[in-house]
């Protein structure tokens, strides 16, 4: 079943939610102090740094796989969220980038005889997705189905270019 997943449009890049740039400054600090912890931890030792930088961003923003396509008209994205709902994923369009934000959480609550063993925790994934041109965030559209967020992002007319996840 698709679920509609609701997309917050800003037109003006400048205007972005203050608590979205700040949640994004966060998370690029949590990274690099999380890419430092993983090179102390190997010693100090020198020429991993974009290892430690990729394994970092795993570590704080999750491990969310994904696919974007271009065509002449827009690009679409399919992003692995598995276990999560509708209302627990957030999109930001922008001219020039999408933000995905998806938080889910998981309580041992009324289950009757007790828990003996559970591996489901509460999750978070942030992933920010650039475009070398613009789209047009009036037109986005995103659906959650079967563990899988797919946006829909139309280009603005006359746009030509390729896509960069950043």
């Amino acid at each position: 079943m698709k679920v509609p997943v609701e997309v917050q449009r800003i037109s003006d890049a400048a205007q972005a939610p203050v608590s979205l740039v700040e949640e994004m400054r966060s998370i690029a600090h949590r990274i690099e102090e999380r890419a430092f912890q993983l090179f102390e931890g190997r010693g100090g030792e020198f020429g991993r740094d974009l290892e430690d930088w990729l394994q970092a961003e795993r570590d704080v923003l999750g491990d969310a796989a994904s696919e974007m396509t271009e065509s002449e008209d827009g690009f679409q994205l399919k992003i692995a969220l598995p276990g999560f709902d509708g209302k627990d994923v957030q999109v930001t369009a922008m001219p020039r980038e999408l933000v995905v934000e998806a938080n889910s959480s998981h309580k041992n609550e009324g289950v009757e005889g007790g828990v003996t063993h559970s591996e489901f925790s509460s999750s978070k994934i942030f992933r920010k997705f650039g475009f070398a041109e613009d789209i047009d965030v009036d037109r986005v559209t995103a659906k959650l189905e079967q563990g899988f967020l797919e946006v829909d992002a139309k280009k603005t007319p006359n746009s030509k270019g390729v896509g960069q996840v950043a």
